[in-house]
């Protein structure tokens, strides 16, 4: 069992822009830009290729919808597993179940076998976003949530009972209203677990479960509006262990905190992704579908 995938997935958008829907809960979002915004998205998406490329790291890529503005972040729709099954989420804003599409999803079942969809949860509005959602710790098997709007206790109950997962869920805020997806706060890696603890409320329970199996880097609120806590670890094709971001959250890294994470990794890469962030509000974490 590993922790950290050594096959990733992008997805190349075919449109780009601010969606207001999602908007409604994802207070990154900016509707804001000085550019073309799908001109600009292709082009730092070529940027975080060609990053993956010069380090190793084995990847592939396949389009999205050419009608969805988020399709650019697939993490939030599907979720895959080291016995090569998958599961499929049940998605909050309907414009975002298209990039569900049956082209994409044929492409998955190449590899993986289709072991539960969650999409049936949308009819009752129940939401569970991926791994924006869920915060796994694969190897000790326990799942991270932050409730929200996108991310719902009855659904991800399920989700646990099915996976053999146990479910530690919690509520956090950011600017007065609830953080919309569990990744923008917290990221685990193979040894340590970033953590922004001081938003959420009663953390006890969190604190107390991750302290058992990593050591805890506290991440300060700035550093969660620079998306820090969307970071991934992944390893190379020689299986060195590495840790990805965005250069806004690597700028933005207390210093004490890059340190400390560069102690811990050999090599940390980050890339140029401020119009993904800015006018979709996700960032490196969110563009890539891990494949186990």
């Amino acid at each position: 069992m590993a922790q950290s995938a050594d096959n990733l997935l992008l997805i190349k958008p075919l449109a780009f822009g601010f969606d207001p829907k999602s908007a409604d809960t994802n207070t990154f979002q900016q509707n804001i830009f000085n550019q073309e915004p799908l001109e600009a998205a292709l082009k730092e998406h070529k940027t975080l290729q060609n990053l993956l490329s010069a380090n190793n790291i084995n990847y592939s890529v396949i389009e999205s919808p050419k009608e969805c503005l988020d399709g650019i972040f697939p993490n939030n729709w599907v979720i895959t597993y080291e016995d090569k099954t998958m599961d499929l989420g049940s998605m909050y804003n309907p414009n975002r179940r298209l990039e569900r599409s049956r082209e994409n999803i044929d492409h998955l079942k190449q590899l993986y076998r289709l072991q539960d969809d969650y999409s049936l949860y949308e009819q009752t509005n129940n939401f569970l976003e991926g791994t924006g959602s869920l915060v796994l710790d694969r190897i000790n098997k326990i799942a991270y949530m932050c409730l929200s709007p996108r991310s719902s206790y009855k659904v991800a109950k399920e989700w646990s009972k099915n996976r053999g997962y146990e479910l530690i869920t919690f509520e956090a805020s950011l600017n007065k209203k609830s953080v919309y997806h569990t990744n923008v706060l917290m990221f685990i890696g193979s040894g340590i677990a970033c953590i922004a603890s001081n938003l959420i409320k009663d953390n006890k329970t969190v604190i107390s479960a991750l302290e058992k199996h990593h050591k805890i880097i506290e991440l300060s609120e700035d550093e969660i509006k620079n998306f820090c806590g969307n970071s991934l670890e992944v390893r190379d094709k020689d299986n060195n262990v590495i840790l990805l971001m965005s250069s806004r959250a690597y700028k933005n890294y207390a210093n004490k905190n890059i340190k400390e994470l560069h102690s811990h990794y050999s090599k940390i890469l980050h890339c140029n992704l401020n119009n993904i962030e800015n006018i979709g509000g996700g960032s490196l974490r969110c563009m890539i579908l891990e494949l186990f």
